[in-house]
């Protein structure tokens, strides 16, 4: 039997091609590529989201572990980046002074797989200039998001959202609406013709939300509608 496949072997290693049987081969080889390539990108873009979803939802138990020894209230921050993630280049404090860092290390959950860069700043990658890939809504509303923390006063509690369930508390940066959907640095999680992050709410649950067309068109002092919108 052995010997048969070995005759066999022989026999198709020293057949010689005609050059119309090899470019048979090749042409069929192509269109396998071109047949598989797609599937396999929106197999790789998936396991990034859901990498990107698990990350989010590790630092929303930091969070919570954060807020259940401060009475409630989430962390103040000295800007919209700082409560997670890492040190970038141009940063001098020391990574502790992150303030959910001293429960957990959120540098490497604070990066998204997907993270392409900020598209209004030019910006290769969110994590490298910022720290991290993650936004959080922070010291005013803006294009329809209630703010979350400041710098500057007293931090919101977590039981002051009537509801929690449409509550964001940080998502991609690339959810404001003032980074333009149909730039590719803009498009972190997706390829359709809607603006799609994951999002992280109040409650502590993450989505991969798909914002309405009618987002993209909100200016930065609209102010939230809860009761209008499935988040605010």
């Amino acid at each position: 039997m052995l010997y048969c496949v070995y005759e066999s072997m022989v026999l198709v290693m020293n057949k010689k091609f005609t050059l119309i049987e090899l470019l048979v081969v090749v042409a069929i080889i192509g269109i396998l590529a071109s047949l598989l390539l797609p599937s396999l990108s929106k197999a790789r873009m998936s396991a990034k989201r859901a990498v990107c979803a698990s990350n989010q939802k590790q630092i929303g138990t930091v969070y919570t572990m954060y807020i259940d020894d401060h009475s409630g209230m989430f962390p103040k921050q000295s800007g919209w980046h700082s409560a997670m993630g890492k040190n970038p280049n141009n940063e001098a404090s020391e990574a502790k002074e992150r303030l959910l860092n001293l429960y957990a290390d959120t540098r490497k959950l604070a990066e998204c797989p997907s993270d392409k860069g900020d598209a209004l700043h030019n910006k290769a990658s969110c994590y490298e200039a910022y720290g991290t890939s993650y936004i959080v809504p922070f010291s005013y509303d803006v294009y329809g998001v209630e703010y979350v923390t400041s710098n500057t006063g007293t931090p919101k509690r977590q039981s002051s959202f009537e509801q929690p369930t449409k509550k964001i508390l940080l998502g991609d940066f690339s959810m404001w609406t003032n980074r333009s959907w149909q730039d590719d640095k803009t498009r972190w999680h997706w390829l359709s013709d809607k603006r799609r992050t994951n999002l992280l709410f109040i409650d502590m649950h993450v989505e991969f939300y798909s914002f309405p067309a009618a987002y993209n068109s909100r200016a930065s002092g609209d102010s939230p509608d809860p009761d209008a919108w499935d988040f605010y």
